[in-house]
């Protein structure tokens, strides 16, 4: 008997999920296979997202431009992905071995209370979430801290926080309920009902985040249809007391790529739920000329959006393909090959029951692969 491939471990799981809760741990054959599975893959992938040269805010791939959408750099047309998630290997690796919590507890302290945006970079931002945050919205904010960058007078029927720091979100008077500690690289998933939320805001974080395909599904499961998710981000130097804890990729990307791999974020987490995915940079000019010498660089600010699509998917077609795609590692050809055996799996199904057993197994397969990535770390 050889050694079972990606897909293999796949049908093993969904055949004991309905029986256990705890994923159990795969045989070293199958671990050896995932290894080589990885190693091919990151092979592959380091050619397709080598860091340009030079790139910046001007290099962004436009198809139209449209003066009312201020900022606009990427339109919903402008993106290329590639078949399959492209991130395999070190890409999510971090300088810093010590957990999120210490190391936050340990830094975070002495810097928190400066803003990453002030004046006319805090401007730019505010009138960005002006136009797109209607008033009386429900509003969740991912890695919040004791700032957050809400237009004032923006009525608020509700402002969620989840960070790793209850005492620096408990000084942030936009938060409207007590504050959720937890660390995001170690649970993933938000203790949030479908549909609770009009929008969802990530800012100054994303960078940070080790399984971002499970947190965008999650946003896009509370996100109601048509809310919207906005994630911000500045330059990688801007915050130099948080360098070791940025995934390896974003250090050695710039703002454009970074532009994308957000957008990728999207694309990989739920691509037939998310619309109107769009790239904005609205970075206040910096001096130039002789004033240049005095006024310095001013922080970059840059949005990567998307919304969530109006109609529910009931398809279980769709459904089964969507989960499975979004799954880390798996190539066209694994994605094609796990979709048709649960789609047997489907048809075969003696029951509704039977069905919609098939269809929530395969909503499981990119938390089993994620599991099976950190085992042969």
């Amino acid at each position: 008997m050889g050694i079972p491939n990606t897909s293999h471990l796949i049908l093993l799981f969904l055949f004991y999920a309905s029986k256990i809760d705890a994923f159990l741990q795969p045989p070293c054959s199958c671990l050896r296979r995932s290894q080589k599975l990885a190693m091919s893959a990151e092979t592959e992938t380091k050619e397709v997202m080598k860091p340009a040269v030079k790139t910046d805010s001007k290099d962004f791939p436009m198809l139209e431009i449209d003066p009312s959408d201020t900022g606009l750099k990427v339109n919903p047309g402008a993106w290329k992905w590639p078949a399959s998630w492209p991130y395999i290997g070190d890409y999510f690796d971090r300088e810093s071995k010590e957990s999120d919590a210490d190391f936050y507890q340990r830094v975070s302290p002495s810097v928190y209370k400066n803003k990453i945006f002030e004046n006319e970079a805090e401007e730019s931002l505010q009138a960005h979430f002006k136009r797109f945050i209607p008033e009386g919205s429900n509003i969740l904010e991912i890695g919040a801290s004791a700032h957050s960058y809400i237009p004032k007078g923006l009525a608020q029927s509700r402002h969620v926080g989840i960070g790793l720091s209850k005492t620096e979100m408990d000084e942030n008077s936009d938060l409207t309920e007590p504050p959720i500690e937890q660390d995001l690289n170690v649970n993933s998933y938000l203790d949030f009902e479908e549909s609770a939320f009009d929008v969802v805001l990530i800012t100054n974080s994303v960078e940070f985040f080790t399984r971002p395909k499970i947190l965008f599904s999650e946003i896009n499961r509370v996100l109601k249809p048509g809310g919207i998710c906005m994630v911000t981000f500045t330059g990688k130097d801007a915050y130099k007391s948080f360098q070791d804890k940025q995934v390896k990729m974003w250090r050695d990307m710039n703002n454009a790529q970074h532009m994308w791999v957000i957008g990728s974020f999207f694309q990989f987490s739920g691509s037939s739920d998310w619309v109107e995915l769009k790239g904005y940079d609205i970075s206040p000019p910096s001096p130039q000329g002789f004033m240049s010498k005095f006024g310095g660089e001013k922080p970059g600010v840059y949005v990567t959006q998307a919304r969530k699509g109006q109609e529910k998917i009931t398809d279980p077609k769709v459904l089964i393909r969507k989960w499975v795609s979004q799954s880390p590692g798996l190539d066209s050809n694994e994605v094609e090959m796990c979709y048709l055996r649960l789609m047997a799996d489907y048809n075969a199904a003696a029951d509704q029951k039977g069905k919609d057993a098939v269809v929530e197994a395969a909503k499981k397969v990119p938390e089993v692969l994620n599991l099976i990535a950190d085992s042969v770390k």
